[in-house]
């Protein structure tokens, strides 16, 4: 799936447009997305791309703020979330930095506020799809997809065919 917050960055919209149009979104519709991560960017879409579009919503999340990242700044910080979580999608950045504009104690963003917040995000996310996964799991466990009598009734089956075939082939040679 192509990463919907990237092409309204490069269709230039503006931050109320995204705003508008993923204000809402959640971490389990991000997992039920499946966008693509940051690192699958990087190779699909090159570097630069990826880290400027994130430099886009660093920069915009910072306008609520008193100290907005100048330009040098949040390329600086787009290159480092990048590299450092780069298993999130800019979907899971959006989010993040919609909860770090959010929050009651932060009166200025810095960079280090920004990265110990995506850091906090990212653990919150992996706990988020291990306990998908594991429901999931405990789902398909309750509710098998295969009925294990029948399979092996069906093994049990196709096994004495072959074994009666094998057989008629033995008596035909001797």
């Amino acid at each position: 799936m192509e990463s919907q917050i990237l092409q309204k960055i490069l269709d230039k919209a503006s931050n109320v447009e995204i705003i508008r149009a993923y204000g809402n979104l959640t971490i389990q519709q991000v997992l039920d997305g499946a966008f693509p991560s940051l690192a699958r960017l990087k190779i699909e879409k090159g570097i630069e791309m990826t880290e400027k579009a994130l430099a886009v919503l660093l920069a915009d999340a910072s306008k609520a703020f008193d100290n907005q990242f100048k330009v040098d700044v949040a390329l600086e910080l787009a290159a480092e979330i990048t590299s450092t979580v780069g298993h999130l999608s800019l979907e899971d950045c959006f989010i993040a930095l919609r909860e770090l504009k959010q929050k009651d104690k932060i009166y200025k963003l810095t960079p280090n506020n920004v990265l110990v917040h995506f850091k906090d995000y990212s653990e919150r996310r992996i706990k988020a799809a291990l306990d998908r996964s594991y429901n999931n799991h405990l789902a398909n466990k309750e509710n098998p997809v295969y009925d294990k009598d029948r399979t092996v009734k069906t093994v049990n089956k196709a096994f004495e065919k072959f074994r009666l075939q094998y057989e008629v082939n033995q008596r035909k040679k001797g």
